[in-house]
């Protein structure tokens, strides 16, 4: 775990978006494997964005610690989506690091949880913004 300031949470908000756009346009080219992979990255670096803007804290390489530090700044919203970035951080596990196929399905589902997992950080940063506003 590091600590990082929530100014830097745009950036990452920023590479997930970019991440997203790569595994979506993969997908649709039949790259399975590289849109699994994107579609975790996405999710990597909006979870970043997430840990950063609640509680000021990214994680290392640890996909554990990750989870970890999601659940921790979702404490702050009593609500999480832990167990979607867990799925996408194991598929990103079992299947991108290895010598082995991703399915058309399991790109799929990787995509559209990932795209509703950046969607969702989004919208918990714009409400936090929106209430320190008012």
């Amino acid at each position: 775990m590091r600590i990082e300031t929530k100014d830097k949470s745009p950036q990452r908000l920023s590479d997930a978006a970019e991440f997203l756009d790569s595994a979506n346009a993969n997908f649709f080219s039949g790259r399975y494997k590289a849109a699994l992979g994107n579609a975790a990255d996405a999710a990597i670096a909006a979870n970043d964005a997430f840990t950063m803007w609640f509680i000021g804290k990214v994680a290392t390489a640890d996909h554990l610690e990750a989870v970890k530090l999601h659940k921790e700044a979702g404490c702050r919203l009593n609500e999480n989506k832990s167990h979607v970035l867990d799925t996408l951080l194991d598929m990103r596990h079992i299947k991108a690091y290895k010598a082995v196929a991703v399915s058309k399905a399991e790109a799929e589902m990787t995509v559209r949880q990932s795209n509703a997992f950046v969607s969702w950080v989004n919208k918990k940063i714009e409400e936090e913004k929106c209430r320190r506003q008012a």
